[in-house]
């Protein structure tokens, strides 16, 4: 069972897989639209399974091994999320999800809250 089936099976998709991934899926090609640059922004999901067995029989083959079964299948989802623009030698990030964009807003906030947050502490400690 050095060199079984399923080990070619999953040799094949894993190449397969490779030759599928690729960086311009998820930060897309600029386009000009007159005076502004657009580059597309996606979420890009990859699924796979792959599998097999040796089925029993009442003997083996000549060979020695009982046939074998097994198959692939994959999935890919992009999903676009945002738009890059650079217009007016300025640099926007248009979200189309407005849950994204609500927490990145929310991650933006929390520095500023936690320098309030000291400041009342420390303002505190300087009345005591």
């Amino acid at each position: 069972m050095n060199n079984h089936q399923i080990t070619e099976l999953l040799k094949i998709s894993m190449s397969s897989i490779k030759e599928i991934a690729d960086v311009d899926m998820i930060v897309g090609s600029s386009m000009e639209l007159g005076s502004a640059v657009v580059i597309p922004i996606s979420k890009v999901k990859y699924s796979f399974i792959s599998g097999g067995l040796d089925q029993q029989a009442p003997k083996p083959y000549v060979d020695g091994d009982y046939p074998f079964g097994g198959g692939a299948g994959g999935m890919t989802s992009i999903t676009p999320v945002a738009f890059l623009v650079y217009v007016n030698n300025d640099v926007k990030l248009l979200h189309l999800e407005e849950a994204s964009h609500s927490l990145e807003t929310l991650v933006d906030a929390i520095p500023n809250a936690v320098t309030k947050i000291m400041n009342v502490m420390n303002n505190k400690k300087n009345l005591v």
